[in-house]
């Protein structure tokens, strides 16, 4: 079980922008930043990722789920226009069938940023230093429009 571990964390590496570079994008320096700022999804070709993000998001190691969530949220938040059908129907999938209620959960949360990236933009720009931290970003925004809304 140790080696399907490290051999799919070897894979989000490979499928992910953000990690391929580092601690380069900022951070305190105190621990690595596991996502790269919103501005370097900007240049990623999307098609080309694809395979990469669906291994990703149908692996059976929990964090390398959460980190294609993650992946995939950025992605769509900085390209917008892109086409990322596929892999918003893989995560329409994991809002109900995901493993665990974290993966659910955060995959409800990516999944609306498929359907409208652009009220997501200013909660994406913020310097996260772990998917906690962007992950309740995200959810504080879903929740400000939610309220707006009903007023």
């Amino acid at each position: 079980m140790k080696t399907l571990a490290v051999a799919g964390a070897l894979l989000l590496v490979a499928a992910s922008p953000s990690l391929a570079g580092g601690n380069a994008a900022g951070g305190t320096g105190d621990s690595p930043r596991t996502y790269a700022q919103s501005t370097s999804y900007e240049k990623y070709d999307v098609a080309a990722l694809e395979a990469r993000f669906l291994v990703c998001l149908n692996h059976e190691v929990e964090g390398i789920v959460l980190g294609g969530l993650r992946e995939a949220a950025c992605m769509k938040i900085a390209q917008p226009e892109a086409d990322m059908d596929v892999i918003a129907d893989r995560i329409g999938e994991l809002v109900t069938d995901g493993a665990t209620p974290t993966i659910r959960y955060r995959a409800f949360i990516t999944g609306m940023v498929m359907v409208n990236p652009w009220m997501f933009r200013e909660a994406a720009g913020g310097d996260y230093e772990n998917d906690d931290q962007f992950f309740a970003a995200l959810a504080k925004r879903l929740e400000e429009s939610v309220l707006a809304e009903e007023r």
